[in-house]
């Protein structure tokens, strides 16, 4: 009897160990952090947007994330994924596009994302509004699409109202940068239905990377006073370094790495400096491509004697008149 009660004992034991090892409450411990943004509601919008939002993965943990795959909650949800692998101390987007043309009234979407390391896991990204079918936009987003910085790019929308208010009027716009220049103008009405043409320029900068703001358009509709319009663009410089992003994984401490990098420009050019925010990184240029609009460097990578996640940006300076440089990021994780 006593042995019976013995075995019960550890075979409980056994279990409860089994239980602690497996149960999932270890990977829920670090997507609190990791994705702080789950939840994105857009309000009330026009039918035909094309609704944007970038959710950020931080991983603020000492391993590894990796990003398996995805599935939409609906067929009307286009996603795209910064970096499927996300060393320690590093972050990216995974950016959620919601295409309101073929409903109305309120609409829940989103994605579920499938991570597989530091441990396998589930998570929701979900997405929320209300369409208005009275109103139509077309196109659904002002989107600039990849642009340099010297462009001026504009686009024309078209902002149709069907609600049979008479009175109904667009009553002024605001956005955030000071690049883009807007304008709207009332075309027509008749029996209820206004139509209004609406200009987007983003003017001339030398800011680089992805721009992203919002028009949002006053009305004298009580019931909606703001309808958002989401406008995006992708500025590049005139001189680009592909790839602009070297994920080196895991790296001994004093190991060297060596990458090399393209350098491209509209017309040749000369690189004037290479300065790295590290010590650890140091650029050297191909001679035999020197002056000309596409270049290769080779680039050193050495592990400083600290372990853990190292970041190191290298900037490219050319000879192009007031042209920013061009900039490699470096992740690596330092271990022994």
């Amino acid at each position: 009897m006593r042995r019976l009660e013995r075995f019960a004992v550890l075979a409980g034991l056994a279990i409860s160990v089994f239980l602690s090892e497996t149960r999932p409450s270890s990977a829920q411990e670090w997507i609190p952090t990791v994705f702080p943004d789950k939840t994105y509601d857009f309000g009330t919008v026009a039918k035909g947007s094309k609704l944007r939002h970038s959710f950020k993965v931080v991983n603020s943990t000492d391993k590894e994330i990796h990003i398996s795959g995805y599935r939409t909650k609906c067929g009307c949800t286009e996603v795209k994924i910064g970096a499927d692998t996300i060393p320690p101390g590093t972050q990216t987007t995974i950016e959620a596009t919601l295409d309101t043309t073929k409903f109305q009234g309120v609409k829940a979407s989103g994605l579920t994302l499938i991570v597989d390391r530091p441990s396998f896991t589930e998570i929701d990204l979900n997405m929320n509004c209300f369409i208005r079918g009275d109103v139509l936009l077309t196109p659904g987003q002002v989107d600039f699409g990849q642009v340099t910085r010297t462009d001026g790019p504009s686009q024309v929308l078209t902002f149709q109202y069907l609600g049979g208010n008479p009175d109904f009027k667009i009553t002024g716009s605001h956005h955030i940068s000071p690049r883009l220049k807007v304008r709207v103008t009332e075309q027509n009405r008749s029996a209820g239905q206004v139509n209004y043409q609406l200009n987007a320029t983003l003017t001339a900068d030398s800011k680089l990377g992805f721009y992203k703001d919002q028009i949002t358009l006053k009305t004298n509709d009580p019931a909606s006073p703001e309808i958002p319009i989401f406008v995006t663009a992708q500025i590049q410089g005139l001189l680009t370094a592909s790839p602009s992003v070297l994920n080196l994984g895991t790296v001994a401490k004093g190991a060297s790495v060596q990458k090399t990098v393209i350098i491209k420009s509209d017309k040749p050019f000369k690189l004037t400096e290479t300065k790295s925010s590290k010590g650890e990184v140091s650029a050297k240029p191909n001679s035999a491509t020197a002056n000309q609009s596409v270049q290769t460097l080779t680039i050193t990578y050495k592990a400083p004697a600290q372990a853990g996640p190292d970041h190191a940006i290298l900037e490219l300076t050319s000879d192009i008149l007031n042209e920013p440089p061009a900039k490699v990021n470096f992740f690596a994780t330092v271990g022994p």
